[in-house]
């Protein structure tokens, strides 16, 4: 079940100490328990000589976020499509995290449990239920929770994912310290003269590093690089005009997954309605 985020409260500027106790305290796990990392396993990272194993390079080579969805009773990974391709080409096996610490095992990536859209760049995967029962703790994103907007209006927007900057595996690669990190963005009003930018389906948000940031373990500044984000979702968190005392809080909603970033600052996102008829598309076949 989701978060329940009643809270009948006068609301304070977004960057006042208030605002930041509200999520801390309404928002957070519940966000942070929708995703999961996605690893890309280097399946040649090691060779046998006679009795021994010799390491030739790190066994992870890539990350990227996961976000999870549930209808019908069916689950589901949602993430960028080019994380899907990319972390299955060639010499590479993608892998999913189970656990705090991460431990990553394989997750099924086949025609028939599988839907990409390559040209709005986001995959789906219909999750085995060997796969999802072993997501301790996690929670999903249900339909309802989805914003159905076509463009970005004025609002708190939250861009949360898990962060490759940090990353850490133990001495032997089984286990992954991957942070979560999250930070505060708005909408960008400019024209992206880009073939890969789609006006109806895409909208863009500005990434700086002097905007709030929702801070995992150690992780203590503004990531110089956002690898890692790569299918994290674009959640529009309560706005906060003047309530009536006896309001409850509105439920954070998706809004979009993030796939690209065009550079340093403009990071392009895939607004989730378009995600949904994926998942209706996969959940026929199967």
């Amino acid at each position: 079940m989701p978060a329940e985020l009643p809270l009948p409260i006068r609301a304070p500027d977004p960057h006042e100490e208030l605002f930041k106790q509200l999520f801390e305290q309404r928002c957070r796990h519940f966000l942070q328990s929708t995703i999961v990392p996605i690893f890309a396993a280097n399946n040649n990272s090691a060779s046998k000589v006679g009795s021994i194993f010799v390491v030739n390079s790190e066994p992870i080579s890539e990350i990227a976020t996961g976000s999870l969805f549930t209808d019908k009773g069916k689950r589901y990974l949602v993430t960028a499509a080019h994380v899907l391709r990319d972390f299955n080409a060639e010499d590479k096996h993608i892998r999913i995290a189970m656990g705090d610490p991460a431990r990553p095992k394989p997750l099924p990536c086949f025609p028939e449990n599988t839907e990409v859209n390559d040209e709005l760049d986001i995959g789906v995967v219909l999750l085995p239920p060997q796969v999802s029962m072993q997501l301790v703790d996690a929670k999903y994103i249900r339909s309802d929770m989805v914003a159905q907007m076509d463009t970005l209006e004025e609002a708190n927007y939250l861009l949360f994912g898990h962060i490759a900057e940090r990353a850490f595996p133990n001495s032997d690669f089984t286990e992954l310290h991957v942070p979560k990190f999250g930070f505060w963005t708005k909408p960008l009003r400019k024209e992206i003269a880009a073939r890969s930018f789609n006006q109806s389906a895409h909208v863009l948000v500005e990434y700086g590093s002097d905007g709030m940031v929702v801070k995992d373990g150690d992780l203590v500044k503004t990531p110089v690089s956002l690898g890692g984000m790569s299918g994290s979702n674009l959640w529009r968190i309560f706005t906060l005009p003047e309530l009536e005392p006896d309001q409850e809080l509105p439920m954070p909603m998706v809004v979009a997954v993030e796939n690209m970033v065009y550079d340093t600052t403009t990071v392009r996102c895939t607004l989730w309605k378009h995600v949904l008829p994926l998942i209706e598309s996969l959940a026929n076949r199967s």
